[in-house]
């Protein structure tokens, strides 16, 4: 098992070793906070987790400090806890830290497309092939192939950034 508190930090702190000066620490507010929402009917977000019967596995529901092991310290401030399945429950193999960025893209709402091999969102693929998200929801809006619409390169116009768009390569993963 890592050391996950360090030493000299250990005794002065609270049980877990991540109370402060009266302060929780991010992971272990983060915790708390998860099992609110599944939990929690009073909890402002608890329709759209315990009220969708999102729940926390049984390891880490009534133990911090396996949730810390299995999730490890938070990599910066800029990451959360993330559900990889947004319908599955918080437990170790459906869970990441994650940034606001990969957290948008892997919402209920995002689109996901399918082209050789690989599965990722519209906006994931708009990016790639450096054309603007909108245009390449407008194709498929007007009922373009997936194919089709990833590969025809833009006709005359600059791309959102202003330069080329980038060659419409699409690398093709050998299936496992």
């Amino acid at each position: 098992m890592v050391e996950l508190i360090p030493p000299s930090e250990r005794a002065r702190n609270y049980r877990h070793g991540y109370k402060t000066a009266g302060k929780y620490s991010s992971e272990y507010s983060i915790w708390m906070n998860l099992r609110s929402r599944c939990y929690n009917p009073k909890n402002t977000r608890y329709d759209m987790y315990g009220g969708r019967g999102i729940t926390v596995c049984q390891r880490w529901r009534d133990d911090f400090m396996n949730f810390l092991e299995d999730m490890g310290r938070r990599p910066s401030s800029d990451h959360s806890i993330d559900r990889i399945d947004n319908d599955g429950n918080y437990e170790p193999s459906n869970c990441r830290w994650a940034t606001r960025s990969e957290q948008a893209r892997n919402r209920r709402s995002s689109r996901f497309l399918e082209f050789g091999g690989r599965r990722i969102t519209l906006a994931e693929w708009a990016e790639e092939i450096g054309i603007d998200k909108r245009t390449l929801h407008i194709r498929l809006k007007a009922g373009w192939s997936i194919e089709r619409a990833l590969t025809e390169p833009l006709r005359g116009f600059a791309s959102k950034s202003g330069k080329e768009p980038k060659p419409a390569t699409i690398f093709v993963h050998p299936p496992f």
